[in-house]
C-alpha cells in the first residue's frame, strides 16, 4: 500500500523524467499520490496572473534562495505549500 505523497511544482515534468528513467533500468513505475502546488494555488486563488514558484512566492512571501536548485526550489515549494 502506498501511503507516500510527493508534493512539488509542476510535477509533470519530474514524473515524466522519472518514468523515462524507470523505463531505461526496466525498473516499474508506479506513480506515487501527489499535491502539485500549482493546480493547489489555481484552486485557492484563481485569478492570479501566473503560477509560476516565483509569483506564488512572492504572492505568499516566502523567500527563495538558491533558486533553480534541487534544493533550494524543494526548500520554497515546502514553503509554498505551507502557506497556502
Amino acid at each position: 500500500m502506498r501511503s507516500n505523497v510527493v508534493i512539488g511544482h509542476i510535477l509533470d515534468f519530474d514524473f515524466a523524467v522519472l518514468r523515462r528513467e524507470c523505463r531505461r533500468t526496466r525498473q516499474p513505475w508506479f506513480a506515487p499520490f501527489a499535491l502539485d502546488t500549482r493546480i493547489l494555488a489555481e484552486i485557492v486563488e484563481p485569478k492570479l496572473p501566473s503560477y509560476s514558484l516565483d509569483d506564488l512566492a512572492t504572492w505568499l512571501g516566502v523567500k527563495i534562495t538558491d533558486r533553480h536548485s534541487a534544493a533550494g526550489d524543494a526548500l520554497a515549494t515546502a514553503q509554498i505549500f505551507l502557506a497556502m
